[in-house]
């Protein structure tokens, strides 16, 4: 089975996709990138969620909600990464093999996330997209991921002909 690979740079909250993968910090509030939009578009429900303690973006920890429509994903999976001040490349591994254990468990085949948001070194965004991309070997129900990334990291992953070999479909979408 092929694994399809998208590179786009829509908005994330527009994207049509089974689950919308959003990481937040332990540390962060307000919350900031992807997380304070989705809370935005979620008419304030992560911040309530947070502020009754339901969830506090410790490290393994995820918190999975319906999006009611507010989002083109059916659902959205909350991620905690820890301290924003503590996460670096060697959480990374860690954070991904978590994610797609519990993508797994869900049985979602597609979803969407963006590295950039809590990644802004682009060497180790580029890492860590070929991390994701060899994890996700291993799970084979999942057959679609969408990386939501600004434009630059997109002209940069096709200057470089980020390939994953045999059995990846990869694309490119500018708006």
């Amino acid at each position: 089975m092929t694994l399809h690979i998208k590179f786009t740079s829509r908005s994330f909250d527009k994207i049509e996709t089974q689950c919308a993968v959003v990481a937040a910090f332990a540390d962060l509030r307000p919350l900031q990138g992807i997380a304070s939009l989705i809370d935005w578009r979620l008419n304030g429900l992560l911040s309530r969620v947070l502020i009754k303690n339901r969830f506090e973006g410790e490290p393994r920890e995820a918190l999975l909600l319906p999006a009611e429509g507010r989002v083109r994903a059916k659902e959205l999976l909350i991620v905690g990464l820890g301290r924003q001040t503590d996460f670096n490349e060697s959480y990374v591994g860690m954070t991904i093999q978590f994610l797609l254990e519990k993508l797994a468990t869900k049985k979602i085949t597609d979803f969407v996330i963006c590295f950039s948001d809590v990644i802004h070194d682009r060497f180790e965004w580029r890492n860590s997209i070929r991390l994701l991309v060899s994890k996700l070997r291993d799970f084979p129900n999942i057959q679609a991921v969408t990386l939501c990334e600004p434009e630059e990291y997109i002209k940069d992953a096709k200057r470089r002909h980020m390939d994953f070999g045999m059995q990846v479909d990869v694309s490119f979408e500018s708006v």
